[in-house]
Formats: structure tokens, C-alpha cells, sequence
């Protein structure tokens, strides 16, 4: 925009000015189609991981599988330790079958603790299960040392490594395999002990489901700090886009026609050229502040108090681009700072697009004060020449705008060929 002023500065003086102006009009429909192309990159630029958050850590659905993971090298040396203790004493107890068949009998009591981190409730069943067909048909376990690591062992793994509901089960099998194993007699004892080690592994558990529990809410906390700068950053370039296109499209469209204009009457009415290259500066000028207005505004809040933008200016200006445009403004003292210039930017984007898709269509617009809200109305006849179709990008970036502030925004086709955009903005209970 600074050049363009610049080579408008150029022009007034240069010897060959019609050549001159040519360049300018050439600069700003090169700066446009540039500004668009920025406008799309910002809208539509995948973010990624650009928000600037580290990706979170995952936490397992179910926390007692990675439990019972963890678990697997302490369950598989317990039955180990058990495996030999068991060969140790085998020898000292009295056998019923053979060695022979001692010995494998004692390696298969240890398996199911060993596997006891895979399926902890049922691995447990088939350890009393095993022992108790071992004290029944190989040698009584009772007077052994190991007998004590069967009170201790499968209560505590247990209610480690299951849910509550599994693991109060996994308690009744531990009590009814005390007493297939060592009988009725020793049992109240045993079972305390059981019922003593059950409680701890029970501990033992809650403690990992609360470290669990504690982990997975820092990682949704994560997650939300993530999504919500991810979110910021999409919405700010949102924000700049609509800025971009609004002010800088708007300026730059009245620059280009303007330009137009002064080369071909360089020649034949040179006051009128110069009259228009002082309203190009003037554009460029204002085109400036506004896009330092909408870009400082920062989002709901709007534009600081005493920047506002005139709608009078603006209508001004599109008249010297040639545009027909009657206007009634009424006061909008009543809507907020952000209301304000949504529907600056309203009346502003619809005589873009006439200026860009109806040239030379008679336009009226109308702001209105009506109650609970102000109508900002943008209407223009059927144009003399052919419409050109535009993409759709300032209307969606309006809808936004006007949405985000409270308001409501139609637009459509008129019956004797015109258009019309209709915007509805709330008045501020406590207006800024």
C-alpha cells in the first residue's frame, strides 16, 4: 500500500503520467490477487502441531492391563522362588509317588504363579487348584515352608493385579483353596493371614489406580491446553484473513478502478486525473488505518475506544469510485465496539463485491436503529453489464463476523435481478 502511494507520487510528476498510472493500476490488481492468495493460505493452512504444544502422552483404557505388564517379572520370579523351594523340601516329605513324579508335580504347582500377571484370578484358581490335588495325591504341604508362601503369595497377587469385583473373588478362592489344601482345622488361622495379605494387595492397588487416575487427568488437561491454543492460533488467523480481504481487498478494489479511471481521461481531462490520484492516496491512506484498526481490535472486544470507523467515509469512497450509492446511516451508538466494526466491515464487504461483481449497479444502504437491534441493509439493483460470479470467501468471512458478535446475516438474489445483504446486530446492554 506504502508503494502504491508512493508510485501515485511518481505519476503526478512523471513526463509520461497516462504510463505511469497504468503501473499503478497494474500494482494494485497484482497486490489484490496476492492478498487473496494470502487470505486462502491463512483460512485454510493446516496447523498440525504448529500450536506449539508437545503431543501427550497416552494413557493405556485400561489401566490393569499395564498393570498386570509391569507386574509380569515379579509373578514369574515368585513362582520361580516357589518352583524351588518346593524341589528343596519335596525331598523330606513323604512322597506317595516318586520322585519321578515328584518333581514335575512341583514345576507344575509353579506355573500358574508365574503366570499369574496374564490372568490373575484364574491363574489363581488353578494354583489352589494344582496344590490342593498336590497335598491330595503327591505329599501333605503342611508341615512345609512353602505352605506358608501359598498363605501369602496368591491373596496378595490377586488383589494386586485385579479390579475390585475380580479380586473379592480371587479372596474366596484363596479361603476355599486354604481349606481343600491344610483342612478345616488350621483354616480360621490361615484365612487371616490370607484375608491380612488380600488388604494389602488391595492397598497396593488403589494406590496405582489413584497414580493412574491422577495421570490421566494431567494428560486431558494437556489435551485441553493443546486444543485450546491450537484453537487460538486457527481463530487469529481467521481474524487476520477477514481483516486482510475486508480492508485491504476493499482498498485495493477502489484503487485498481480508480486508476482505471485517471489513465483514460489523462489525456482528455487532466484536472479530473488529478482529482482522482489525490483519492487514491486518500484510499491508500484510510485503507491503511483501517487494517491497523480490525488487526489491533484483538477479537471480541473490538477496536479501542475513539477509533471507530465511519460508514459515511466509507460510502464516501465508494462514490468516487463510480459507484451510485444513495445511504441513510442512522446512529449505532448503541451496539459494542465489536458490533461497531462488524457492521462497518458488512457495509464495506457488500460494496465490494458490487464494485467487483456489479459494476455500475445503483446501491442503496441503510443502518437503521430498530429496538432490541440495528439492520445494516446492502442493496443493489440489477447491474447494466454481466455479473461476475465471486467465490463465496467474503460472504463466509461476514457470516463469521457478524455471528461472533451476536447477530444474524442474510443474503440473497433480489426479484428484479439486484442483491441484497440484510445484517441484524443486538444492542449492547452496556454499550462502549
Amino acid at each position: 500500500m506504502e508503494s502504491l502511494a508512493a508510485q501515485v507520487a511518481a505519476a503526478r510528476s512523471a513526463a509520461d503520467g497516462r504510463e505511469a498510472i497504468a503501473g499503478v493500476e497494474q500494482s494494485a490488481r497484482a497486490l489484490l490477487r496476492q492478498t487473496r492468495e494470502t487470505v486462502v493460505a491463512l483460512a485454510d493452512a493446516p496447523l498440525g502441531n504448529e500450536a506449539g504444544a508437545d503431543p501427550v502422552e497416552q494413557v493405556p483404557a485400561q489401566a490393569e492391563v499395564a498393570w498386570r505388564a509391569a507386574a509380569q517379572p515379579w509373578t514369574v520370579l515368585a513362582g520361580g522362588a516357589f518352583c524351588l523351594g518346593l524341589l528343596l523340601e519335596v525331598g523330606g516329605l513323604p512322597l506317595r509317588v516318586p520322585m519321578l513324579v515328584a518333581v514335575p508335580a512341583c514345576v507344575v504347582i509353579a506355573l500358574p504363579l508365574a503366570m499369574a500377571w496374564f490372568r490373575p484370578l484364574l491363574m489363581i484358581a488353578v494354583l489352589w487348584a494344582a496344590a490342593a490335588l498336590f497335598a491330595t495325591f503327591v505329599a501333605p504341604l503342611d508341615a512345609s515352608l512353602t505352605a506358608v508362601g501359598l498363605s501369602f503369595i496368591p491373596a496378595f497377587v490377586v488383589a494386586a493385579l485385579e479390579p475390585r469385583r475380580w479380586a473379592v473373588a480371587g479372596l474366596g478362592v484363596c479361603c476355599l483353596g486354604e481349606v481343600a489344601c491344610f483342612g478345616p482345622g488350621t483354616a480360621p488361622g490361615n484365612i487371616g493371614i490370607v484375608g491380612c495379605c488380600w488388604l494389602v494387595g488391595a492397598i497396593v492397588h488403589e494406590r496405582q489406580r489413584l497414580v493412574d487416575q491422577l495421570h490421566r487427568n494431567n494428560s486431558e488437561l494437556a489435551e485441553g491446553r493443546a486444543l485450546a491454543a491450537w484453537q487460538a492460533v486457527v481463530e487469529e488467523r481467521g481474524r487476520v484473513a477477514r481483516e486482510l480481504h475486508d480492508a485491504i481487498g476493499h482498498s485495493l478494489t477502489v484503487i485498481a478502478l480508480q486508476a482505471g479511471a485517471a489513465r483514460r481521461v489523462w489525456c482528455t481531462d487532466p484536472a479530473a486525473a488529478e482529482a482522482v490520484l489525490a483519492t487514491i492516496v486518500d484510499v491508500t491512506r484510510h485503507g491503511m488505518a483501517d487494517l491497523r484498526i480490525g488487526v489491533d481490535s484483538g477479537g471480541p472486544d473490538g477496536p479501542a475506544p475513539g477509533r471507530d470507523l465511519s460508514l459515511a467515509e466509507l460510502v464516501d469512497g465508494a462514490r468516487a469510485a463510480g459507484l451510485a450509492v444513495s445511504a441513510s446511516l442512522g446512529s449505532t451508538t448503541g451496539l459494542s465496539a465489536a458490533a461497531r466494526l462488524a457492521a462497518y466491515r458488512t457495509v464495506q464487504e457488500s460494496l465490494t463485491n458490487v464494485l467487483k461483481h456489479a459494476s455500475g449497479a445503483a446501491t442503496e444502504v441503510v443502518v437503521r436503529p430498530a429496538g432490541a437491534h440495528v439492520d445494516v441493509i446492502v442493496s443493489n439493483a440489477a447491474p447494466p453489464g454481466p455479473v461476475h460470479e465471486g467465490q463465496g470467501h467474503g460472504l463466509s468471512g461476514m457470516r463469521r463476523r457478524v455471528e461472533a458478535c451476536g447477530g444474524t446475516v442474510r443474503w440473497g438474489s433480489r426479484s428484479d435481478g439486484g442483491f441484497e445483504v440484510r445484517a441484524e446486530f443486538p444492542v449492547a446492554l452496556v454499550t462502549t
